[in-house]
């Protein structure tokens, strides 16, 4: 069982790879997308080709992949968007592990593996998400005569003029101390609700939490 949990972030990361080439785009969804595969050809910032700053590290190493491969310009940047994902899955298991034990470094895994935006990022060419989805999640350290790591998670989609947030503090419930003086930070669980004019330069929301 060590010995399976010395190979978690190799597997996470695997794992979250196959996840993201299966699921792949079969073409560029987006004119961003469609700009970053002809910068593989033609690199000139000034004519939009990639568009600006231009990622000029991965345009190269999408021609890497396809010097490499003789795959397609779009198939070649999905693979090296896919790579990037799932190294920082397991990037994220193997830290979490050293910080906070096992069940941090899979936790932070799975959050990651599982989030639509780096999913998005793994399966596609391109660098923008949108508006509809947001998640977050902050790794903390936390000190008090002794150490622990935990976790906190957010999340809010919009829906025309309504959002819908959600956030889950303190997900580990860290404990410090012994005896009589022992305290625990319990987790806390927050929601809220708001109601936006949907206008820009108007100010008009309503906002509800728990």
């Amino acid at each position: 069982m060590s010995r399976l949990w010395r190979w978690a972030p190799w597997l996470s990361g695997g794992l979250a790879l196959a996840a993201y080439v299966a699921s792949r785009a079969r073409y560029p969804t987006e004119w961003d997308s469609v700009q970053l595969v002809m910068g593989m050809d033609r690199f000139d910032i000034l004519q939009g080709s990639p568009h600006a700053p231009g990622y000029w590290l991965y345009v190269a190493a999408g021609r890497a992949v396809r010097a490499t491969t003789g795959w397609g310009g779009a198939t070649s940047m999905q693979v090296v968007a896919a790579l990037a994902a799932a190294a920082t899955v397991g990037l994220a298991c193997a830290v979490g592990t050293r910080l906070g034990g096992r069940w941090l470094g899979v936790s932070a895994a799975v959050i990651l593996a599982t989030s639509p935006f780096l999913w998005f990022y793994g399966a596609t060419v391109g660098q923008s998400l949108g508006e509809h989805l947001v998640l977050g999640s902050t790794l903390k350290l936390l000190h008090a005569g002794e150490t622990h790591a935990d976790l906190d998670i957010g999340a809010m989609a919009a829906f025309g003029p309504a959002r819908i947030g959600a956030t889950l503090r303190n997900v580990s419930e860290p404990s410090f101390g012994s005896g009589p003086g022992a305290f625990m930070l319990a987790r806390h669980a927050r929601a809220g609700f708001a109601l936006t004019s949907g206008k820009r330069g108007v100010i008009g929301s309503a906002t509800l939490g728990v």
